[in-house]
């Protein structure tokens, strides 16, 4: 289970107690006297361990196995503290990284939209090329056969080419 998961599956208090039982689990000393003590989470900040009467156990060794567990609790608060931030870090990280993904979902539809545009404005340029080309060569074959004159031929060639620099 990545460490991601199971923070999200746990709440603080399944998470304190899992806390609790790994830290009783990983002392060696627990053994000496814990079927004499009893966890109360009532007590202190994160809970403390009390006798539970059963056998007269060395006050002593009781206080500092208290003091070893708020220790732990202590640091465990810390490091949770640190997992919200970097929780609320990465849910902020994970809400940029999909305004970009959108940001840049748009961009390339733009750019596809532009493309598109752009191929048919130069489809339909080529297009009006091909009609003034044919133009100018009807005017030169009237012109060729005598139908028209030169001042004529200049003029609608003038014409022609306030085209053709409209079109460029």
């Amino acid at each position: 289970m990545n460490a991601i998961k199971f923070i999200q599956e746990f709440d603080i208090e399944k998470a304190r107690e899992v806390v609790r039982s790994e830290f009783e689990k990983n002392r060696y000393w627990i053994g000496l006297f814990k079927t004499d003590v009893e966890f109360n989470g009532s007590l202190g900040e994160f809970g403390r361990y009390e006798l539970n009467g059963s056998r007269d156990v060395n006050h002593s060794y009781l206080e500092a196995f208290n003091g070893k567990w708020e220790a732990y609790a202590k640091a465990w608060q810390h490091r949770q503290t640190e997992v919200d931030e970097l929780k609320k870090q990465n849910a902020w990280l994970s809400d940029v990284a999909e305004r970009e993904n959108k940001r840049a979902n748009n961009l390339q539809q733009d750019k596809t939209s532009t493309t598109i545009s752009l191929g048919k404005t130069i489809q339909e340029k080529n297009e009006l090329q091909k009609r003034v080309d044919a133009v100018v060569m009807e005017i030169e074959k009237l012109h060729l056969s005598g139908v028209i004159g030169f001042g004529t031929v200049k003029k609608l060639e003038q014409a022609l080419k306030c085209v053709k620099l409209e079109d460029e």
